[in-house]
């Protein structure tokens, strides 16, 4: 699947009240709302080159659901 193909899968960016930009959301019920799937690979990036103590929470999130996505990918495709 295209990441044009999984556009229509997520609604537009949310905004927080003080502008922020928002990589992800976990709505009321539990379920992915929204995720921008570009600022998570940066994130992940990021997290690759910090080192133990520059980690933090955020980095560790963006990289999970990076490698989970990638996992998904790989499965839905048939690679291995």
């Amino acid at each position: 699947m295209s990441e044009e193909q999984e556009s229509y899968l997520v609604p537009k960016p949310p905004k927080t009240p003080q502008g922020e930009q928002v990589w992800c959301k976990i709505g009321e019920k539990g379920e992915l709302e929204y995720a921008d799937w570009e600022a998570i690979e940066q994130l992940a990036v990021e997290y690759d080159k910090a080192t133990a103590k520059q980690r933090n929470d955020r980095l560790l999130i963006a990289k999970l659901m990076w490698l989970t996505r990638q996992v998904t990918i790989k499965e839905l495709t048939g690679q291995r």
